[in-house]
């Protein structure tokens, strides 16, 4: 039997996902239970109950220097999990643990530090008899940043001449691929997929990629989604090696974060709980089979939501805009669910031109949304940026460059609000 080897993304371990604290208490939850922490010992369990050959790190196992002492307890514990289960632990040091992560493997010798200090390194990766030599390529961070790409440096190709021709070579390292000027060791796509390896893993950035084909090339993603704009699947992948080269990825994360959009029309529940119902409804059925995995659901689902079309039901709209997110907490079903942040893009139910047509306040209105909409005035623009600059961290100051569109679309929804103020009014005064 071959088993897979387990390559494990950015951990970051100190870190926490933002903005959820105020729902947590309602799930009996604490914010260790959705941290990378969490993360990582879900990790370790997957390892041993799959009886993993080894777990390999791409690096930012650690968030920072100042997170070294906590990260040292959990990353102790979990190695010598998996030194009792048999399975060696190896890794690279990425741009925020590269003086953390030496220091962490000083002082736990089961943490195998491949690459130490900025120099090309082949280690063996230990096997049961039977099973195909593998040999580990990989580069550390030296120091926090690295302006040259990593593959330039001598090391490099010495390191694969001294590659043993029986094994398959896997490489991990962590950088910036085809980023040409980053600090954060740019990597040249075309050096690493012309060098004689079987399979490229990196770590960095924590959008995973599309790891398919003969020889794979690109992220793993961070392990346990970090925030809000860490979407989608995350955790460690599985990479078999029984003949050719496969990996399939373990989503682990305690938190899954998405956006989603629905678009309202007629038919939409003119009440704020019937809506905030059919909302829920239609996003779990939208996410609900991804949802289902082997490696189990999330301990909490994160959405933020944005709403279109041209719903009659304004004032539900505008009710559940304003709710805080507890009270946008689903707690009922696997897995909970919090609609974290609204968005309302919907437009006004109405017929814009035949109402731009009137000399009236709705009608001045109407003019202003549809220039909005189209080409928004830019005196109008320049005099937003000035009130709501400060508070957001805007260096827009006109002139030939455009605007930032969360200008552009505060000053749309607060004229679609004002729309629909007046025409309430105005309705109001018309009822006997």
């Amino acid at each position: 039997m071959n088993r897979p080897l387990l390559l494990v993304g950015d951990l970051h371990l100190g870190r926490r996902p933002p903005g959820l604290g105020e729902v947590l208490p309602e799930l009996g939850l604490e914010p260790r239970e959705l941290s990378a922490v969490a993360a990582w010992e879900a990790t370790v369990d997957w390892a041993i109950r799959r009886e993993i050959r080894a777990v390999v790190l791409a690096g930012d196992v650690v968030e920072g220097l100042r997170d070294r002492f906590e990260a040292f307890t959990h990353l102790a514990r979990g190695t010598k999990r998996l030194a009792d289960a048999g399975i060696p632990l190896l890794a690279v040091a990425g741009n925020h643990d590269g003086e953390a992560l030496p220091r962490l493997a000083d002082r736990v010798p089961e943490v195998i530090l491949v690459g130490r200090g900025g120099r090309w390194e082949i280690v063996p990766i230990p096997g049961r008899d039977g099973e195909p030599p593998v040999d580990l390529l990989g580069w550390s961070f030296p120091a926090p940043t690295v302006r040259n790409d990593p593959t330039e440096d001598p090391s490099f190709e010495e390191a694969l001449d001294r590659r043993r021709e029986s094994a398959r070579l896997i490489g991990v390292v962590h950088g910036d691929l085809d980023a040409p000027g980053s600090r954060h060791a740019p990597l040249s796509r075309h050096r690493l997929a012309g060098a004689s390896v079987d399979a490229w893993f990196l770590g960095h950035i924590h959008v995973p990629g599309t790891l398919d084909g003969p020889r794979p090339l690109g992220y793993l993603g961070s392990v346990g989604a970090l925030d809000p704009g860490e979407t989608g699947v995350h955790g460690p992948w599985e990479l078999e090696l029984d003949g050719g080269v496969a990996v399939r990825q373990i989503p682990l994360s305690p938190v899954r974060f998405e956006n989603v959009e629905i678009e309202l029309g007629d038919h939409a529940p003119a009440e704020p709980d019937a809506l905030l119902a059919s909302l829920e409804g239609t996003i779990r059925e939208r996410l609900g089979p991804s949802l289902v995995t082997a490696g189990g659901h999330p301990r909490l689902l994160a959405v933020r939501l944005t709403l279109t079309g041209r719903p009659q039901a304004r004032r539900a709209v505008d009710e559940i805009v304003r709710l805080e997110p507890l009270e946008r907490l689903f707690p009922g079903e696997d897995p909970p669910m919090v609609i974290s942040r609204i968005t309302d893009r919907t437009r006004p139910a109405i017929d814009l031109e035949e109402l731009a047509a009137a000399t009236t306040p709705a009608g001045e209105l109407a003019r202003l949304l549809q220039a909005l909409e189209h080409d928004p005035p830019r005196e109008l623009l320049e005099a937003a940026e000035r009130s709501i600059g400060g508070w957001k961290g805007s260096g827009w100051t006109g002139g030939e460059i455009p605007p930032p569109p969360e200008t552009v679309e505060l000053l749309r929804t607060a004229a679609r609000r004002a729309l629909l103020a007046v025409l309430d009014g105005r309705r109001d005064e018309e009822e006997p």
